[in-house]
């Protein structure tokens, strides 16, 4: 017996018992033809047998050939698909760029902050429109400018013959300023934000004795009073020995009380930069240690993938800010000035950190404070101006187009400086007045002119506080800080705006 068979017979007795309970009839019947049937009887006989089935059949095939017809109809026509919104096409159209004219841009990874409350008070507004088409600038090479003779205009800055001598106001308002300060020097050297004059540091978290001292110092060097030669020699020579005296063993600057606040690095950078103008300016080189050590501080601060600086240190992780890198920059500008190393990396890193830093992707003329931030329009023009001086130090041709915008921006009237209540921002102006007069012409000579006796008119002429600035009258923008950092930074920026025309030669002279 063959498998088959088997299994077939294995089926059946499996069906027996089904098949009992059934009425008996046999398996099969033969009937025998009824030639004389009609064909109604035919008919109602096929019925009784397999014509249900067959019908059932007959049915599901017809439906089956339905739908495969309605199938190929429906593939026969062309897709009907819905409108594409591209609302950003139809708002900005620009012209059809060939693929060639599209220029490679690179996008660093950036690190994205943790959760948590921003460090700055600002509340964020909505971002401004992007720029317009043909906006996009292809970044030029970073090749950081020449800095041979850039102090050399300091040399007889308060000579009734210098360079500023045919602003004799603008002279006796820095010789008042820089008598100001002198008073104002401790007795070990130093200076501070809480005083012994009125008007002060209101918040503890902003002492900085380092920063203070710097600060003083900045105005007293840029106008070409050093610690070898002019007007001020023991009040520069003790003030530095006191910056000598805070360095660490790492090379930063900073009075031990300041650890962990936020003007810690600042104040690092700008005695930086006192150190390093000063060697370039007296050629002495009992600064060049402490100097090319507090570089080298800087160097290794910078955050090795995403290139900026902030109030620390900086691992690949930690995200800089422009207010803090600016300074930094500042300070590496400065020690090239002094013949100090600094490695090709450094300015590379930082022209990627301001990359990230720009309002808009691609348009490279306006700046935030931090890259994760959303625009905050109070910001906008201390961060651009810093951002576009910082660009101007890394090789930013001065006809650039980005630059152009920038600086189209920062003598728009809206910005043109006034002392008013919320509206005064000497913080934004120092930035502003530096990348101006590195450009020159008549936006800068405009700029000054009328920036110049707006501050000195409003310098304290008598008194105690003679020479000083007030910063409460009025209040000025919340930007500006001076209502927190008080009287002494408030003057060193006024003083150091006022001095922009003779501190530094232009960079593109």
């Amino acid at each position: 017996m063959t498998d088959s068979a088997s299994s077939r017979r294995n089926s059946a007795d499996k069906r027996a018992p089904r098949q009992s309970r059934r009425s008996q009839r046999p398996l099969i019947q033969v009937t025998e033809a009824d030639t004389d049937d009609d064909w109604r009887t035919r008919l109602r006989r096929l019925a009784r047998t397999g014509i249900p089935g067959l019908m059932s059949s007959l049915a599901f095939h017809a439906l089956l050939l339905l739908v495969m017809a309605l199938i190929v109809v429906t593939l026969d026509r062309p897709p009907t698909l819905p409108p594409l919104e591209l609302g950003w096409i139809v708002e900005r159209p620009e012209p059809e760029i060939a693929e060639s004219d599209v220029p490679e841009i690179r996008i660093p990874s950036i690190q994205l902050p943790q959760a948590g409350p921003p460090e700055r008070p600002d509340e964020p507004e909505a971002s401004e429109p992007a720029a317009q088409s043909g906006n996009r600038d292809e970044p030029p090479a970073v090749i950081p400018v020449p800095t041979k003779d850039l102090l050399e205009l300091r040399r007889d800055a308060l000579q009734e013959d210098g360079p500023a001598g045919h602003d004799a106001d603008v002279i006796e308002a820095v010789r008042r300023s820089l008598d100001w300060f002198a008073k104002q020097q401790q007795s070990d050297g130093r200076w501070q934000l809480e005083g012994p004059y009125p008007d002060g540091v209101t918040q503890s978290r902003f002492r900085a004795d380092a920063g203070a001292t710097a600060l003083a110092l900045l105005c007293f060097v840029g106008a070409g009073q050093t610690h070898q030669d002019g007007n001020y020699v023991e009040v520069v020579r003790s003030g530095v020995d006191w910056l000598r005296s805070a360095q660490k063993p790492t090379g930063e600057i900073f009075e031990r009380s300041e650890i962990g606040l936020e003007p810690r690095f600042y104040a690092h950078s700008q005695a930086t930069i006192v150190l390093c103008e000063l060697l370039t300016l007296t050629g002495d080189e009992s600064l060049r240690e402490p100097a090319t050590r507090a570089v080298a501080y800087l160097l290794e601060a910078q955050n090795p993938e995403q290139g900026g600086w902030r109030y620390h240190q900086l691992t690949a992780t930690g995200e800089g800010d422009v207010s803090v890198t600016g300074w930094a920059l500042m300070a590496l500008h400065s020690a090239r000035m002094a013949d100090i190393d600094v490695p090709p990396e450094t300015w590379l890193l930082a022209s990627q950190f301001l990359d990230t830093s720009q309002e808009h992707p691609g348009d490279a003329a306006f700046y935030k404070y931090r890259p994760s931030f959303p625009v905050n329009r109070g910001q906008r023009l201390s961060m651009t101006a810093e951002g576009l001086l910082c660009r101007q130090w890394l090789g930013w041709p001065r006809n650039l187009p980005a630059l152009q915008r920038g600086v189209a921006f920062l003598t728009d009237e809206d910005n043109r400086p006034v002392w008013d209540d919320g509206k005064r921002n000497v913080y934004a102006w120092y930035y502003v007045a530096q990348t101006l007069h590195n450009l020159g012409g008549d936006d800068w000579e405009q700029w000054y002119a009328h920036t110049a006796p707006v501050l000195v008119t409003r310098q304290v002429k008598s008194g105690r506080s003679r020479g000083s600035w007030h910063p409460h009258r009025p209040p000025g923008s919340p930007h500006e800080w001076s209502q927190i950092v008080g009287r002494l930074y408030f003057t060193a920026m006024c003083t150091l705006i006022l001095e922009t025309p003779f501190r530094h030669g232009s960079v593109y002279e």
